[in-house]
């Protein structure tokens, strides 16, 4: 395969039909764009299949960000799609905003190599992160990253928007560690805000909210006690109905009277009923350890194992 430049786009000759198709731009960072874009759009439909086969139509990224959308991995359905930082990680002052556009009939999953590690900010420059996924018809979304660290005196605020029409599906993972540990830096980080919203068809169903900051009266390392790791997990859509069944009975078994609960591990689950035609389910979860974390984890995703053709976390936890 060979490449050319046409304007500011890399260009590429597919060998097998001659066809110049773009691949991937990088453009200097503007305050009117995002620093990275990825659209996903349907490029045909195997027999019996309940997604077409997703391409990569548009890969757009700029510093500090780079995108890697791989075509030998999953199953061909569902596009895999890792947003990399340059250095390892995120610095205060750091501003990176993204779009990922999942068009109708598709299929993608954003996932990521390692852990997004926040470092500590230097004059109170705070790093901030934003997505904006939107979805379409009959499509879904699979959004599963590794876990974030803040490190101590770390300043991080995310938000994500997530916009669906009613008969899209999204399955939204998002999980904080405690920080490195290892270095006794629990709970160390000068703040966390992480905004979450989800609109169908324009109208807000779900927003959830957190803020975690010391205050005069009590740290957060105090009020998380020996909990290291805290997790969210959104799944919506008509073709996720049956695994929100399943890990609604999965993830809160009844006790038996008497039984003691395992308090390394605290979950909640909620059931999110008929909002603008979708429905789904919202689980929180706290574990002591990421080995823990992950294994209720793992309980979300073996069910979209045949969706995503291979497991994201694979010998990671």
């Amino acid at each position: 395969m060979t490449g050319s430049v046409v304007g500011d786009q890399l260009v590429t000759n597919d060998s097998k039909n001659d066809q110049k198709k773009p691949v991937a731009v990088m453009f200097p960072p503007s305050s009117q764009e995002p620093t990275a874009r990825v659209v996903l759009q349907e490029q045909g439909r195997r027999k019996g299949e309940e997604f077409g086969l997703s391409e990569a139509v548009t890969i757009k990224y700029s510093y500090p960000m780079k995108i890697l959308v791989p075509e030998h991995i999953g199953n061909g359905t569902c596009r895999w799609i890792f947003p990399v930082t340059f250095g390892g990680g995120l610095v205060g002052g750091d501003k990176v905003s993204m779009e990922i556009d999942i068009q109708d009939g598709c299929c993608g999953l954003l996932t990521s190599q390692e852990a997004t590690k926040v470092y500590h900010c230097e004059d109170v420059k705070e790093t901030t992160q934003s997505f904006k996924y939107t979805v379409g018809k009959e499509a879904l979304l699979c959004v599963l990253p590794d876990y974030i660290v803040c490190y101590k005196d770390a300043a991080y605020k995310q938000t994500q928007e997530i916009q669906l029409c009613n008969t899209a599906n999204v399955v939204y993972l998002d999980w904080l560690t405690a920080g490195r540990i290892a270095r006794n830096e629990e709970w160390q980080f000068s703040r966390y805000f992480n905004r979450t919203e989800i609109k169908v068809d324009g109208a807000l169903i779900f927003k959830d909210q957190v803020l975690m900051q010391d205050s005069p009266y009590i740290t957060v390392h105090q009020s998380m006690k020996n909990y290291k790791v805290t997790c969210t997990c959104v799944l919506l859509g008509n073709k996720l109905q049956d695994i929100c069944t399943h890990l609604q009975k999965t993830l809160t078994p009844k006790k038996k009277f008497g039984e003691q609960y395992n308090s390394d591990s605290v979950c909640c689950v909620s059931p999110i009923t008929n909002r603008c035609g979708v429905s789904g389910l919202y689980i929180r979860f706290m574990t002591t350890n990421t080995t823990a974390a992950y294994a209720v984890i793992s309980d979300i995703v073996r069910p979209l194992l045949p969706i995503l053709g291979a497991d994201p976390f694979h010998n990671k936890y």
